[in-house]
């Protein structure tokens, strides 16, 4: 069996994990499409509560039977709970976002997200980051820029975007620390939970009763939620995070395309170079994080 050079992970574990982390960006961009869909005639509480209410089915039919019985024994608790609770605040925000900008516009911003775990790392947790990736994260955040062009009058849903982009930047770090405690099985687990739990509390005060089409997309917003983020996980656990990190952006690909087929938009040409800048900065600060894990290197 071969294996690849930098992990000694075997060769066709790389591979499924490739697979599934495609499979997982798929899963996202149909739960993203369907979102911006449904917020034409419900409201953003509604769609996040179907959201993470069906993920529930998805994830405890997914979880192997040991972590089916006690899917929320935990090192950290309280830590997990937080976590989950800000993945549904980034929810609500994305939501809220693109029920007002074209998908691929706040999608293009939520990718800067490595980027600014890359500086909170080094400003919060004491992470070592080199003069190249900071220039790597002042570049994409030029690219962020010529995004959102700030000149003249900015849609207030662009600052949404931004503080979203913050908030899951937040939440991968807590994901990073709590993955030396806990296994993807429990962090998926209470982000399903908390979420369906705290947000059934609330939709009530907003409840739209959908018809049969908006049941379906109820549903499949949920499961498509709960399938991806699972397959995530197991992609994570098959292949390296420096290697799957660079096909995230394929996602763009998939957003921007679903998007014009959708809702006829489609990003212009300032949007385009902006996201290039984003792309290409996030990859080399992968690339970076990469190398600095190599055996020897500094």
């Amino acid at each position: 069996m071969t294996s690849t050079p930098a992990t000694g992970r075997p060769a066709s574990s790389t591979m499924a994990g490739i697979v599934l982390f495609l499979s997982a960006g798929v899963c996202f961009t149909i739960l993203d499409i369907i979102a911006k869909y449904l917020s034409r005639d419900y409201s953003i509480v509604q769609i996040a509560w179907a959201r993470y209410v069906f993920a529930i089915v998805a994830v405890m039919a997914l979880l192997p039977k040991a972590h089916r019985r006690r899917p929320f024994v935990s090192a950290k608790p309280l830590l997990q709970t937080v976590r989950a609770a800000l993945l549904v605040m980034v929810t609500l925000m994305f939501f809220l976002a693109v029920s007002y900008l074209p998908l691929a516009d706040v999608t293009s911003v939520g990718f800067a997200t490595p980027l600014i775990v890359t500086a909170l790392g080094a400003l919060l947790l004491g992470e070592t980051v080199g003069p190249r990736r900071w220039a790597a994260v002042i570049i994409g955040f030029c690219g962020v820029l010529i995004i959102v062009r700030p000149t003249g009058t900015i849609h207030w849903a662009v600052f949404v975007t931004l503080a979203m982009a913050t908030g899951n930047a937040v939440f991968q770090l807590m994901t990073r620390v709590l993955s030396r405690h806990d296994s993807p099985h429990v962090a998926a687990s209470y982000v399903a939970f908390v979420g369906g739990i705290g947000l059934t509390l609330i939709v009530p005060f907003v409840w739209k009763s959908p018809d049969l089409f908006g049941w379906v997309l109820h549903v499949t917003i949920g499961l498509t939620a709960g399938v991806g983020h699972y397959a995530l996980a197991s992609a994570f656990n098959q292949a390296p995070a420096s290697t799957l990190a660079p096909f995230a952006y394929i996602q763009l690909i998939w957003i921007t395309i679903g998007g014009l087929l959708v809702f006829g938009d489609f990003p212009d040409l300032w949007t385009i170079i902006g996201a290039g800048i984003v792309v290409a900065s996030g990859i080399y600060i992968f690339y970076r994080e990469a190398k600095r894990r190599e055996p020897g290197s500094s």
